[in-house]
């Protein structure tokens, strides 16, 4: 691990801006002075805090270094790997029966790690022992799927779940590619949904349409009237919204509405 498989890399046309030199300066400064990486050997400890006015190193396991390496992923992947190959290494979070900490930022960052670089013995692993001992609970009533983590506390843990969510959501290249492209502009977004009693499942452009799929936070919620609206469509009375369910649309404005009975059918907004 000499450094050999290390090295910055940026999407040069990220929002087509540089805005990130500044980010690669302190990467290329604190992978020695901070995180370890200078050396021959794989980094053994990290700098959790440092004092410029003490010149004082607070050094801490590199045992918890995901949660540095998943925010270096997309702009610096060598750097990235090489801290989370020094992790899990002492982590034991990816071993065959991995005993997780107690709080679950590290194996939540390690998962979405592990998914992006398509490493899925390592994920599989981290998301069983996240499911043996986080407790993921579907809350019926609410609508909402959450992680208790075996605190017993009314409100789950925003952060930590939020963290969580992330992990579970992510797919092989996913983090570098959001990184690198962000959100496409100017194609029209679904905004004015019906939250929470109304969720949107999923949404995507394919083939010059919008494919969207709406839930429901109770079961009989469904068949209920609800609308949502798609604004930033160029000539939205060219749009119609399609499905199963018979949901119908109309301009308002610059926005094309959306309305029908809540259902968890496909619907397509095309042209």
């Amino acid at each position: 691990m000499a450094g050999a498989g290390f090295g910055l890399k940026l999407h040069d046309t990220a929002f087509g801006t540089d805005h990130c030199d500044a980010y690669l300066e302190w990467v290329r400064y604190a992978r020695g002075a901070y995180l370890g990486l200078d050396g021959v050997e794989p980094p053994r400890r990290m700098s959790m805090y440092y004092d410029p006015l003490l010149d004082l190193h607070m050094r801490t396991s590199v045992a918890g270094a995901t949660d540095v390496a998943l925010f270096l992923a997309a702009v610096a992947p060598g750097e990235a790997r090489a801290l989370y190959d020094a992790s899990v290494a002492r982590s034991h979070l990816v071993d065959a029966d991995p005993a997780p900490p107690r709080h679950p930022k590290s194996p939540a960052t390690t998962l979405l790690l592990a998914k992006e670089w398509g490493l899925d013995t390592h994920a599989e692993r981290v998301a069983a022992s996240i499911d043996a001992h986080y407790e993921p609970t579907w809350d019926a009533a609410a609508g909402e799927f959450t992680w208790g983590l075996g605190l017993g506390e009314r409100h789950p843990r925003g952060q930590y779940n939020a963290f969580l969510a992330a992990a579970e959501a992510n797919s092989e290249g996913a983090w570098t590619r959001f990184a690198g492209e962000g959100i496409a502009r100017g194609e029209g977004e679904i905004r004015d949904i019906d939250f929470p009693n109304v969720a949107c499942r999923e949404a995507h452009w394919r083939d010059g349409a919008l494919h969207c799929r709406l839930a429901a936070k109770r079961p009989e919620d469904l068949g209920r009237p609800t609308s949502f609206r798609v604004r930033g469509l160029a000539q939205p009375d060219a749009w119609r919204a399609t499905s199963a369910s018979g949901v119908r649309s109309r301009v308002e404005g610059a926005d094309l509405v959306v309305e029908g009975p809540l259902s968890e059918e496909p619907i397509r907004i095309g042209r």
